[in-house]
């Protein structure tokens, strides 16, 4: 999908003038983004807030069985209204005021991006909270140093395929009631 906007696919921003469908949660089940452009930011999910933040809930359930349990979203690219993919506008998702979760099931793996790729394309980016739950695995495998919010790891694994892969521990704010490990380059990093 193509945006001229923000949010290739999914754009979830605040709309005061619609008072009938307020929630505030976006929920995503089972749900492979592949191929999505945004000339702003978010090349696949684009979502911010100016009040509350907003909850995106992206999910890969026990029922999940195609490719052997394994979830890939790859080339997803934003480029910041630049005129070329950059990891800052986020190619995956840019998380802005809002809460994104990662919830995935036992024996389930999500993948975004590919190290063969650029390390702008599929990147996240922005300053919202991350939040890594479920005793699957998320491998993040583009370049996301320009994500400067809290990531906290509830349960499972997070594995960063690339060197330069939100910059590791020391840069990012780590929730301390973390529960999980982080792993880079097949290196452990933290555990919590």
């Amino acid at each position: 999908m193509y945006s001229d906007g923000d949010g290739g696919a999914i754009d979830v921003t605040d709309n005061s003038t619609d008072k009938t469908h307020l929630s505030g949660k976006t929920i995503i089940n089972n749900t492979s983004f592949t191929n999505n452009y945004a000339e702003g930011y978010g090349g696949a999910i684009y979502t911010s807030s100016t009040t509350s933040p907003y909850l995106i809930d992206i999910s890969v359930d026990d029922n999940y069985d195609q490719n052997n349990g394994v979830m890939i979203d790859e080339n997803n690219s934003a480029s910041g209204y630049d005129h070329s993919a950059t990891a800052a506008a986020g190619g995956f998702m840019y998380i802005g005021h809002s809460v994104a979760e990662f919830n995935i099931a036992a024996d389930k793996t999500l993948v975004i991006g590919n190290t063969s790729n650029d390390g702008a394309i599929d990147s996240l980016a922005g300053t919202g909270v991350i939040v890594k739950e479920g005793a699957g695995e998320l491998v993040l495998n583009a370049d996301n140093n320009a994500f400067t919010g809290e990531m906290s790891i509830q349960n499972g694994e997070v594995t960063l395929g690339r060197s330069d892969d939100v910059n590791e521990c020391r840069r990012h704010a780590l929730s301390e009631r973390s529960a999980g490990l982080l792993w880079s380059d097949g290196r452990q990093h933290c555990s919590f």
